[in-house]
């Protein structure tokens, strides 16, 4: 038979045993969290710097050098300008094909490679797709031609020096201009309300005293009876 003793040190085995078990489940459901909240932090952080780096290729020129990806001796070579502007890019070489401007996205690599990408179409040229990288100043990426579903042709870009800031035409250095020239209107209403704030409080104190004094002077006429 099991002494008493024993079933005392069994018992309180056993409920040490669960709060460990609490413990331990407390713990592992803290760390989820913890690496949850770590995880979007850092989507967060990275999609700040990718808006920031879209920001920061807009209104730059790139030339490039493009060369063909064939086994064959004889590589096509080609030279372009990529434009970044009007929140889209666009390549001279295929606009001259009838490729219109497009949307892009742009992303984080690592700690210091932006990467944008896009793809370009054209009626009478197919399709374009675009993928670039930038890190420290240099460009360098892939682009596929699909001509047809049969005809396709890949090349390899490079930038063959630094990126140009794109001229403004008179009416964008108008708008720019005029948008710098303006005050700041969260900044311009929150002074009005410091100033409102700093010429009410004397009153309101002087108001707040004028109603205190009688009171003052009956509780003195009180404790000196």
């Amino acid at each position: 038979m099991v002494s008493q003793a024993s079933k005392r040190i069994i018992k309180k085995a056993v409920m040490l045993s669960g709060i460990m078990f609490l413990f331990l489940s407390v713990v592992c459901v803290s760390r989820a969290e913890k690496t949850e909240a770590e995880r979007l932090a850092e989507v967060e952080l990275k999609r700040k710097m990718a808006e920031t780096a879209k920001n920061n290729l807009m209104g730059t020129t790139w030339a490039i050098e493009l060369t063909q990806m064939t086994d064959s001796s004889k590589k096509e070579t080609l030279s372009d300008t990529i434009n970044f502007k009007d929140g889209k890019i666009e390549s001279e070489h295929l606009t001259a094909e009838e490729f219109t401007p497009t949307n892009f996205t742009v992303s984080i690599k690592g700690t210091d490679r932006v990467v944008w990408e896009t793809m370009q179409s054209s009626e009478n040229k197919g399709l374009a797709f675009w993928r670039g990288e930038v890190r420290k100043g240099r460009m360098r990426g892939v682009l596929s031609r699909h001509y047809t579903k049969s005809k396709i042709k890949d090349y390899t870009f490079r930038s063959t020096g630094d990126p140009i800031p794109i001229a403004l035409t008179e009416e964008e250095a108008a708008k720019q201009a005029a948008e710098a020239a303006a005050p700041a209107q969260p900044v311009a209403q929150e002074q009005a309300k410091q100033d409102v704030k700093k010429a009410t409080e004397p009153k309101a104190a002087q108001a707040a005293e004028e109603t205190q004094a009688p009171t003052q002077q009956r509780r003195r006429w009180w404790w000196n009876r």
